[in-house]
């Protein structure tokens, strides 16, 4: 390179940084997060987070499930039995949709017919005991599919 150019590509390079420069130090020296990290962070960092706590979700689902049939077997109310089981399920699906700081996945897709299926014949549960069967196994195969879960755009297991 010849030496008369290295000083207009410093000058230039100082200024094409300048900006860049001047809101990371006003965003680092403010309360709220720098976010051009953000990026590095969604891209390592959340989705190891999330299928922890979409694994942990399911297993928490599948206990609270486990734990409601033995109670509805052994004669207890309904709607107590299943209470710990929609808070899971809710959980679990928060779990699932959220992907990143700034995305959440769309509930309207089909793969995940299985989340509003799973949450239609829980609360139906309680005025037709005979769905309890249909219920059962669309439960097991979203914890399932859960558990097997790996990327985003995975589906999860039908629930048919």
């Amino acid at each position: 390179m010849n030496k008369k150019y290295i000083i207009p590509v410093v000058i230039f390079s100082i200024l094409l940084l300048l900006p860049f420069g001047v809101q990371a130090v006003a965003d680092l020296r403010g309360e709220k997060r720098f976010q051009p990290f953000d990026i590095f962070k969604d891209v390592v960092y959340t989705p190891i987070v999330r299928e922890k706590k979409v694994a942990a979700a399911a297993d928490s689902l599948d206990v609270k499930w486990r734990a409601a049939r033995e109670a509805i077997a052994a004669g207890a109310e309904v709607a107590d039995a299943l209470e710990p089981v929609v808070s899971a399920l809710s959980d679990l699906e928060a779990a699932v949709l959220s992907v990143n700081t700034y995305a959440e996945l769309d509930t309207s897709e089909a793969r995940y017919k299985s989340l509003k299926l799973a949450d239609t014949l829980i609360s139906k549960l309680e005025d037709e005991p005979e769905s309890f069967p249909q219920a059962d196994s669309c439960i097991k195969a979203l914890v399932a599919g859960c558990k097997t879960l790996r990327r985003v755009d995975e589906p999860l297991f039908a629930c048919f």
